[in-house]
């Protein structure tokens, strides 16, 4: 993921490498900007819904259910975000910095959401 935010970077550098010095200066600064606030909005958003996951612990049945229904929605989502992506990625650092802070977020929780209501049934009596 970080290298797919490097080569949208690289390919945001080159378009807009043609423009004067202002804009060009204007249009990195606005990159940046939208790049580093959507890292922190992908943390902030992973972790609330980790807390609110762990608060309300689902049963590990329940969250098999809701695994295998995001499975079988997934292909149909990933392939009608395909053409669009194309058109855009030189603009797409700031959506690969949004999952690259989610990335972050999860590899730095202690137990993942998913594990809370399975710990939970372990631990109940």
């Amino acid at each position: 993921m970080s290298m797919m935010f490097a080569l949208t970077l690289v390919g945001f550098v080159r378009t807009v490498g043609g423009l004067s010095d202002g804009w060009r200066h204007l249009c990195y600064g606005l990159q940046a900007a939208a790049s580093t606030g959507a890292a922190v909005w992908g943390w902030l958003n992973f972790r609330r819904k980790a807390r609110v996951v762990r608060e309300e612990a689902a049963s590990p049945e329940e969250t098999m259910r809701r695994h295998q229904s995001a499975q079988r929605r997934a292909p149909g989502l990933a392939s009608a975000g395909r053409l669009p992506a194309l058109f855009l990625i030189p603009f797409m650092a700031p959506v690969f910095a949004w999952i690259l802070g989610m990335l972050l977020a999860m590899a730095s929780l202690r137990e993942l959401p998913s594990e809370a209501g399975a710990r939970k049934a372990l631990n109940q009596p």
